[in-house]
């Protein structure tokens, strides 16, 4: 009885409602709404004497169903997920009970697509067969396509492109033979979103087609416009702009025909990139134009907000200053105007660094600050720090010591006010890279072992690497050698937890290099030999090379000329293998001295030569010049005077 069923649920709010469970009232609330409706009863109804009071049980079970189907969705809205399936599934046991089959159809569908939407994909499939099998018992054409393109999606979602295919063909088969013009297009423009998204890019262009000729040939206008937006976009993401123009043109025409002027703005803005694109500015500022005047006719101050930034950006790529300044000014103001703080914040910005760009300090600070005032409003603490950071930079750009300190602290203040320690991190840095560039390395290092503290509270071990490798080699510079090692051993242990190994074989080359000015030469090739280890485990050539040039430099340091030789021998091979020539160059060079010196003129001779070819490659004339002098006296000492003489000519030339 539908009264019985009213004065519960009545009762049940209730009781949710002492419990303070919204969930709970909510979906009570749905119940006691359709039943009020059913029995005509509550303040929008219509008089109780024109509805029967008692009903039907097949009224009552369609109003369950109903229900329970809004309940579902509420759930799910909320990401309760099991308890919006269990809402499912009693909606279907009612529908069941019903025998309605078309009902019970429809709600296999919303259950198959609640599996697919929660990646429960075998669930998914096999509950979307039981509804196509009801949609052809019903010979429900249409509704089985739907949910062939549905079964073809969940394959898709799984990778499986061929079974999405063959879900997709039988669709297309079954559209075609029942005439669904509707459909078929649909099935074309699916197929075509799955070429792209496989990079199929020649048999997207074929299905995009069909799809777009089968909505012109059904008067589906907003279909084929919509169609044709979307084979433009694929063809723009590939940088194919001219045919991405030519596409987007075709779906202006169509919206301006619809008199869709939403659709005709976005058209215009796309096509106005694809001129940024082609480097053609007139053609994109007067699209943009185009756009904005649509934006302005229609009062849609955001659209319009998002056009005028657009042109300042261009403005300011020419390098034209005044267009750009009054572009984004009027776009800051129509944001504003349209409550678009958000999109307020990121014009003012922009506004703030073509200030800056054009040296205009005093005026890149205010507009930063009202963007930061503006983030700061909407919460988003990490970007109005970003800004006020900003401030302070532009304070040191005008040697403004004092101010830019001010202006750090006042972003510290900020981020400690909100408890971030990754924003206090990076107010932290800034004001040790002050320090730093003001020569002050005492300060510096003190600011930046905070900032390694803030980073490390906040789990940013990484970034506490990184300061740590910055503090260390200032320690270095200032011949702090022991304090140094400290560091990079601190930031190494952290870059090996990590596995970041590129980043830990630094740490301990910065370390092996304290070591060696500590006069520690034995503590400094175990240091190098274990970063050896670490970069062949990497396979960094490069890093490779690098560390023999180290040690073919620590070894003729000690006089120990054989090693020596034998390590940039070594430098040399992997640089050439990783490609770096100027550092092939370079070892050379070395190699050919350290020869030289042993008195293996032949043999570094050969090494000289190799550099001079590594430097041509690397454009380097002068270096190279340096080298052919080398091996004129080379072969000086070979006693090979021709061809001394004709190198050093070559030299002179």
């Amino acid at each position: 009885n539908l009264d019985e069923a009213l004065t519960k649920f009545e009762a049940a709010e209730l009781l949710y409602e002492r419990q303070s469970d919204m969930q709970g009232q909510s979906m009570t609330r749905l119940y006691i709404k359709r039943l009020q409706e059913e029995l005509g009863v509550g303040a929008n109804a219509a008089p109780a004497a024109q509805k029967p009071v008692d009903g039907d049980a097949a009224s009552q079970m369609r109003l369950e169903i109903t229900t329970l189907l809004d309940t579902a969705d509420a759930y799910r809205k909320n990401g309760r997920d099991r308890l919006a399936l269990d809402a499912y599934e009693r909606a279907l046991t009612v529908a069941q009970n019903m025998e309605d089959e078309s009902r019970i159809a429809d709600i296999l569908d919303l259950i198959a697509r609640f599996y697919r939407d929660t990646e429960q994909y075998e669930e998914a499939q096999a509950t979307f067969q039981q509804a196509l099998t009801l949609w052809n018992k019903l010979q429900d054409g249409g509704r089985a396509v739907r949910t062939l393109l549905a079964i073809g999606s969940t394959y898709a979602a799984q990778n499986d492109e061929d079974s999405a295919f063959a879900s997709y063909t039988e669709a297309l088969d079954l559209a075609e033979s029942l005439n669904d013009q509707a459909s078929v297009m649909r099935v074309h423009e699916t197929m075509a979103s799955l070429h792209r998204d496989l990079a199929e890019y020649d048999k997207a262009v074929e299905s995009y087609g069909l799809a777009i000729e089968t909505a012109m040939a059904a008067d589906e206008q907003k279909f084929a416009a919509d169609t044709l937006s979307s084979l433009g976009r694929m063809y723009r993401d590939n940088k194919e702009y001219e045919e991405s123009q030519q596409i987007y043109q075709q779906a202006f025409d169509l919206w301006l025909a619809m008199d869709d002027t939403n659709q005709q703005m976005r058209t215009l803005s796309a096509i106005a990139s694809n001129f940024v694109a082609l480097e053609d500015p007139e053609q994109a500022l007067a699209a943009y134009d185009q756009a904005l005047l649509i934006a302005q006719k229609q009062g849609d101050d955001a659209s319009a907000a998002g056009m005028l930034a657009n042109t300042g950006d261009i403005y300011q790529a020419q390098g034209e200053f005044d267009q750009a300044q009054s572009a984004y000014k009027a776009a800051a103001d129509a944001a504003q105007a349209a409550q678009d703080l958000a999109l307020a914040a990121d014009i003012l910005e922009r506004l703030g660094g073509l200030y800056k760009d054009n040296e205009q300090y005093a005026d890149s600070s205010s507009a930063y600050q009202q963007a930061a005032a503006l983030w700061q409003e909407q919460e988003q603490t990490d970007k109005a720090l970003r800004l006020l950071i900003a401030i302070g930079v532009n304070y040191e750009a005008q040697e403004d010591i004092p101010g830019a300190l001010a202006a750090y602290e006042r972003a510290r203040t900020a981020a400690e006010e909100s408890g971030d320690q990754a924003q206090i991190t990076k107010v932290l840095e800034a004001v040790a890279r002050l320090y730093r560039n003001q020569g002050d390395n005492e300060k510096s290092i003190a600011v930046y072992k905070d900032a390694v503290e803030a980073a490390q509270s906040s789990g940013q071990n990484e970034q506490a690497a990184d300061i740590l490798d910055t503090a260390a080699r200032m320690l270095r510079d200032e011949n702090e050698f022991t304090d140094s090692i400290e560091l990079y051993q601190e930031a190494f242990d952290i870059w090996q937890t990590a596995k970041q190994n590129d980043r830990a074989v630094l740490s301990l080359l910065g370390i092996g290099a304290n070591q060696e000015s500590l006069g520690t030469v034995d503590a400094a090739l175990e240091t190098y030999q274990q970063a050896l280890e670490l970069a062949a485990v990497t396979k960094d050539a490069a890093t490779e090379a690098r560390i023999w040039s180290m040690l073919a430099d620590l070894y003729a340091n000690q006089e120990d000329v054989t090693e020596s030789i034998a390590a940039n021998e070594k430098a040399a091979a992997a640089a050439q293998a990783a490609g770096d020539f100027e550092t092939a160059a370079r070892t050379f060079d070395s190699l050919g001295r350290a020869l030289r010196d042993d008195e293996q003129f032949e043999a570094s001779l050969a090494a000289y030569q190799s550099a001079v070819e590594a430097w041509n490659q690397v454009d380097r004339p002068d270096r190279a010049l340096r080298t052919l002098i080398a091996v004129g006296a080379s072969y000086e000492s070979l006693g090979q005077t021709e061809e001394a003489i004709a190198t050093y000519r070559q030299a002179m030339e």
